[in-house]
C-alpha cells in the first residue's frame, strides 16, 4: 500500500489462481474440392499423402482433363509445371466447353517467364517453395500475396474486349468513371443509377461483364445487397465469377468487411484517378491497361 497527502491511496496485491492445463483443440481446416495436374511430378505424391487435400483430385492426361466439370465444388485446376503446349491449349477448350467457372492457375519456377502463347485465360504464378496454408488457398481461389502472380495480358486487344458495368447514382461521378475508363481503351461501358437496375443489367448479360464498379450508397438498392444478388446470380445460373470492385468515400476496416461479405473482391477509395483505375484493371483482371 502506498498513500501521499493529496495524493490519494495506491494499494496493490497478487492472487494465485489454478490454470486450466487442457489444450484448446483447433480445428484443421481440410483444402476444397480441386483438380491437380502434376506435370512436374513432386507435388500430387505429398498432397495425396496429406488427409488435408483429400478433396484434391488428379488428373494426368486428356482422357482425365475431359471430366474436369464433373467434380461437384471444384472452382480451380492447379497445374504444377509447364505442360505441352498443344495440351495446355486443348485443356483450355475443354474448361471453356464444360461452361464450368474452372479458374487455371499455372505454377512455375521463380525464374519461369509467361511464354507469348500461354492462353489469356491461364494464370501463371512463379513460387519454388509453398506452404501448406498457401496451397490451400490457392486451391480456395485466394492468390496469396506471397507468391507473385506474373502473367499480365497485354495489348489493345485484351482492354477493348472488356465489358463493364458502371453502378453510380451521381452523374458528374458517372461522367468521371467512364472518361477513365475510356482513357485506358475500354469502350464496351454501360451504366445504372442504382443497384436494382444494376442487378437488372448484370442478369440480362448473362455473366457478360467482366468488372462491375459498385457504388455503395444508392437510392433504391444500396450496392452491397446489388453485390451480394449478382454473386447469388451467377452461383445459381453457373456463370464465371466477375470482379466487383466497391466505391467508396471511406476507408474504414468496418466498411471493408461489408464488402467482403457481399462477394465484393476489392474496394476503389473515391474520387477515383486515372493511376487508381489502371491498377485496378491489372490487379484484379491481370490485364496490363
Amino acid at each position: 500500500m502506498e498513500s501521499a497527502p493529496g495524493k490519494g491511496a495506491r494499494f496493490s496485491f497478487s492472487i494465485q489462481m489454478s490454470a486450466d492445463s487442457e489444450e484448446v483443440p483447433t480445428v484443421e481446416q481440410e483444402a476444397p474440392p480441386a483438380w491437380l495436374w502434376d506435370v512436374q511430378g513432386n507435388l500430387a505424391d505429398w498432397m495425396q499423402a496429406d488427409p488435408r487435400f483429400k478433396a484434391v483430385h488428379r488428373v494426368s492426361n486428356s482422357s482425365q482433363l475431359a471430366s474436369l466439370g464433373s467434380l461437384e465444388g471444384a472452382s480451380v485446376l492447379l497445374i504444377n509445371g509447364m505442360p505441352d503446349r498443344e495440351l495446355l491449349e486443348e485443356t483450355v477448350q475443354l474448361v471453356r466447353i464444360s461452361q464450368v467457372p474452372l479458374q487455371i492457375l499455372l505454377l512455375t519456377g521463380m525464374r519461369s517467364e509467361a511464354p507469348d502463347w500461354l492462353p489469356q485465360q491461364v494464370q501463371l504464378l512463379r513460387r519454388s517453395v509453398l506452404t501448406v496454408n498457401e496451397l490451400k488457398q490457392l486451391l480456395g481461389r485466394q492468390a496469396p500475396s506471397s507468391i507473385p502472380i506474373i502473367s499480365q495480358v497485354e495489348g489493345e486487344e485484351a482492354v477493348a474486349a472488356l465489358r463493364v458495368l458502371v453502378v453510380e447514382d451521381n452523374p458528374v461521378n458517372q461522367m468521371v468513371t467512364k472518361g477513365y475508363l475510356e482513357r485506358l481503351g475500354i469502350s464496351r461501358i454501360d451504366i445504372a443509377e442504382d443497384g436494382a437496375r444494376a442487378l437488372e443489367m448484370f442478369r440480362e448479360a448473362a455473366g457478360g461483364y467482366d468488372l462491375v464498379l459498385m457504388d455503395l450508397d444508392m437510392p433504391v438498392m444500396d450496392g452491397f445487397t446489388s453485390a451480394g444478388r449478382m454473386r447469388d446470380s451467377e452461383e445459381r445460373e453457373q456463370w464465371p465469377p466477375c470482379q466487383i470492385l466497391a466505391l467508396s468515400a471511406h476507408a474504414v476496416s468496418e466498411l471493408g468487411g461489408r464488402v467482403t461479405r457481399s462477394g465484393m473482391n476489392g474496394q476503389l477509395i473515391k474520387p477515383l484517378s486515372l493511376t487508381a483505375m489502371r491498377d485496378a484493371i491489372s490487379q484484379y483482371l491481370k490485364i496490363r491497361a
